[in-house]
C-alpha cells in the first residue's frame, strides 16, 4: 500500500519494494507537485534512506529528537525471570514511547485485534509477541518494558542475547579478502556466520559480504561502499521488511586494542536511526 505521512508539515506519499537484489523507493509531495524515485540494482544500497535524504534537501530536514544517551542493552536472563505482562494487561502498555534504544523517533504501542502492536507512523508496524518472562519478540529482537514503582511499563527497551562466541580470522583470495568465521548460540541452538571484508585497495572504499544462520537465514547480504574508521572499517547494507520500507544494517569491525577485535552490528530504521543489535568482543588466543 501507499503510506501517507507528513514531512515538516508537507503531505508525503511513499511506497517501497524489493526483489532479487533490487531496491526501490518512491516519494510524492502532491502540494509541491514534486516526486522522488530511487531505483537501485544492488541489495547493498538503502533506497529508502537515499530517497529520504533527497526529500530532506527538497522539503527540509525532518526534526529529530536528540538522543539522551547511548543505547544500553540489558541481559536476557534477568528479564526472562520477571513477571510477564498477560494479554489482559496489554492495554496498560499502550502509549507513545521515545526510546533511545529502539530509535530516536517516537514509537506508538497499541492493542489491535488482540495483538500488541508497535508502530512508527503507518510505515513501520511490528507485532510484539510474548516471550519468556517480561520479554516480547519483534523483527528478530527481544524487547521489554521497564516497570515503574507501581509495576506499569514505562520505557521500551531492547534486551541483549548473551552467548559464548568464537572467531577465526584468515586472509584469502590472494591476500585480498579478510575472512571472518564466527560461532554463537541462541536458546540452546548453535549458530554461525561468515563475514568477508575487502579493504586492501587504498583508492577504493571497503566492502563486505555477510551471512548468518540466524539473522539472514544463510542468505548473503552485501554491504558497501563502506568507509574506514580510526580503528577499522564500517559498511552498510539493507534488507526488506514488508509491508513497510527497507531497513538498514551496518557492520563495524574495529581493532580496539592489541590482540583484541570488536564486531558490532546495528539495525537502522527507515528514518536512519541506529540501534545496537550485536556486540562481540574477541581476544586473540593463539
Amino acid at each position: 500500500g501507499v503510506n501517507v505521512l507528513s514531512h515538516r508539515g508537507t503531505r508525503e506519499l511513499s511506497h517501497s519494494g524489493s526483489t532479487g537484489g533490487y531496491r526501490a523507493h518512491l516519494l510524492a509531495f502532491p502540494e509541491r507537485r514534486a516526486g522522488i524515485a530511487v531505483l537501485c540494482n544492488g541489495a547493498g544500497l538503502n533506497a529508502t534512506q537515499l530517497a529520504e535524504q533527497l526529500a530532506d534537501s527538497l522539503v527540509g530536514p525532518r526534526t529529530r529528537r536528540p538522543r539522551a544517551s547511548e543505547p544500553v542493552a540489558r541481559p536476557v536472563a534477568s528479564i526472562a525471570t520477571q513477571p510477564a505482562f498477560p494479554a489482559s494487561q496489554w492495554a496498560s502498555l499502550a502509549g507513545t514511547y521515545a526510546s533511545d534504544e529502539v530509535g530516536g523517533e517516537p514509537f506508538v504501542v497499541s492493542v489491535e485485534s488482540g495483538e500488541l502492536v508497535l508502530r512508527r507512523a503507518p510505515e513501520t508496524r511490528l507485532v510484539l509477541r510474548p516471550g519468556a518472562g517480561a520479554l516480547f519478540q519483534a523483527a528478530g529482537q527481544l524487547l521489554w518494558f521497564d516497570r515503574d514503582a507501581s509495576g506499569q511499563g514505562r520505557t521500551l527497551r531492547i534486551a541483549a542475547f548473551e552467548s559464548d562466541t568464537t572467531l577465526v580470522v584468515e586472509r584469502a583470495v590472494g591476500d585480498v579478502i579478510t575472512l571472518l568465521r564466527y560461532t554463537w548460540a541462541h536458546d540452546g541452538t548453535a549458530h554461525d556466520g561468515v563475514l568477508l571484508v575487502r579493504d586492501t585497495a587504498p583508492d577504493a572504499p571497503p566492502a563486505m559480504v555477510w551471512a548468518d544462520s540466524f539473522h539472514t537465514g544463510g542468505t548473503f547480504m552485501s554491504l558497501g561502499p563502506g568507509q574506514r574508521t580510526a580503528q577499522g572499517v564500517s559498511a552498510t547494507g539493507s534488507y526488506a521488511a514488508p509491508p513497510g520500507p527497507d531497513w538498514g544494517w551496518r557492520i563495524a569491525l574495529e581493532a580496539t586494542a592489541p590482540a583484541k577485535l570488536t564486531l558490532r552490528m546495528y539495525n537502522i530504521t527507515p528514518d536512519g536511526e541506529e540501534a545496537l543489535a550485536v556486540e562481540a568482543i574477541y581476544s586473540r588466543s593463539t
